[in-house]
C-alpha cells in the first residue's frame, strides 16, 4: 500500500475506532464499544509502526 494511502486508512480507521465508542459509551452498546476500542488499538497499532520505521530510517 502507498504511503498516502496508508496515512488515509489508518485516519479513517482510528477515526472510525473514536466514534464507535464514544457511540458505545452514549447509548450503553457496549458490543460497539468493544469494536470501537478494538479499531482503536489496531489503528494505534499501524501508526507507532509507521512511526518507529521513520525514526530508524532517518541517520
Amino acid at each position: 500500500m502507498e504511503k498516502q494511502n496508508r496515512s488515509w486508512f489508518q485516519g479513517i480507521l482510528l477515526v472510525g475506532g473514536v466514534l464507535c465508542v464514544a457511540y458505545g459509551v452514549a447509548e450503553k452498546n457496549h458490543p460497539v464499544f468493544i469494536l470501537g476500542l478494538l479499531i482503536g488499538i489496531v489503528a494505534y497499532l499501524l501508526i507507532r509502526k509507521q512511526l518507529k520505521d521513520s525514526i530508524r530510517k532517518k541517520p
